[in-house]
């Protein structure tokens, strides 16, 4: 079997992650994998290093929002763009799928799978949040004859029937492993201190700063109670609001920037905290924090409903502002007897988020 991944130069986060994974996995299963890696990035040198074989077209950057006419001319010019790029890469290999995440692929790889004479697969990075958007997509799939596969069943109910499938983008075992070398060494945290952790983007939407006010308002932070954020502060005025937020518990909140090994996070924590003021498509993070054997506190909205069981393997947050999140820490806080039994849960429930079984899945899917 040979695969052609459409892939995205700057890819980042939860897709850049499920990228390498599910191609790593299927070339262990003598799978083969070419990619045409669209513009250039952080991603791009990686991506190059796995693939069996790779194509570079040039960055596309068309955006189907605004007016009618705006988006009107995005398809056109999407179109010529797929055209070009087609006819100057003179794919040389014939291939069982042709497979994209980034929704505004969905012209070139549409146009590309009849060039091919394949089948296109769309497995979905996010939900569909406008009734426009739902329509839009449904018409170029059923025009491209390109499948659609989600990454949780919200999502897959967002985009409507013609959705039937979920693939889950999954965690890698490899991420999680336990770690003697954690960063309660690092930044002198107690072994007997309890400690919150969370690990994502630097962003508005992470809603870290409703993490950090729940936190202070709980009174937690009076006791022996830590917290560590990991993430990349890429809006910087939004990093500089949370280091002010903190300010007072400059010893007990703990930033530490982008990270790689998320094993010396996952090994440094009691509790994984998922920390959003919006749905959460799937959450890589929390299917990894399940699977390193966590309780998990998040927005309940989206993927993380399917993942985690109020009062079982963790605690759903139904509103997104700071007493939700001050109430969730403080009941998470009094139930420490039950910490131990609830990761296992986790840990239970995270099986069938695992990379490669959903890796496995999409193959058979094909």
């Amino acid at each position: 079997m040979r695969i052609l991944k459409l892939l995205k130069g700057n890819d980042s986060g939860g897709v850049f992650t499920c990228e390498v994974q599910y191609i790593n996995h299927w070339k262990k299963k003598n799978i083969k994998v070419d990619g045409i890696i669209i513009g250039q990035g952080d991603a791009s040198s990686e991506y190059k290093d796995i693939l069996d074989d790779f194509y570079e077209a040039p960055e596309n950057n068309y955006k189907y929002d605004g007016s009618i006419y705006k988006i009107i001319s995005s398809i056109i010019q999407t179109k010529l763009y797929a055209n070009n790029v087609i006819k100057t890469l003179r794919l040389k290999d014939e291939y069982d799928a042709i497979i994209y995440r980034r929704p505004t692929f969905i012209h070139f790889a549409g146009q590309l799978g009849k060039s091919a004479k394949t089948k296109v697969i769309w497995h979905m990075p996010c939900s569909i949040n406008r009734f426009f958007g739902k329509i839009y997509y449904n018409i170029y799939l059923n025009k491209y004859s390109i499948t659609p596969i989600a990454n949780s069943i919200y999502t897959k109910n967002t985009l409507g029937s013609i959705c039937k499938n979920v693939v889950y983008p999954g965690y890698d075992e490899n991420r999680i492993q336990p770690t003697h070398k954690t960063y309660r060494n690092e930044l002198n945290i107690p072994d007997e201190a309890v400690v919150f952790g969370t690990l994502s983007r630097i962003a508005h939407e992470k809603a870290q700063d409703l993490l950090i006010e729940g936190l202070i308002n709980s009174g937690l932070l009076e006791n022996n109670v830590h917290c560590i954020i990991g993430g990349d502060m890429q809006d910087n005025d939004y990093g500089k609001k949370l280091v002010e937020l903190s300010r007072k518990y400059f010893s007990k909140i703990h930033f530490i920037g982008k990270i790689n090994n998320t094993s010396k996070l996952f090994s440094s924590i009691d509790i994984y905290v998922n920390s959003r003021r919006n749905e959460e498509p799937f959450g890589i993070s929390v299917a990894e924090a399940m699977g390193a054997g966590l309780p998990v506190i998040a927005y309940y909205k989206g993927g993380p409903s399917e993942m985690i069981k109020n009062n079982v393997n963790g605690w759903l947050i139904n509103k997104p502002d700071i007493d939700s999140y001050s109430q969730v820490f403080l009941e998470a806080y009094r139930r420490k007897d039950k910490w131990r039994d609830m990761g296992k849960e986790s840990r239970k429930r995270a099986r069938i988020f695992e990379s490669s079984y959903n890796a496995d899945k999409l193959i058979s899917l094909i």
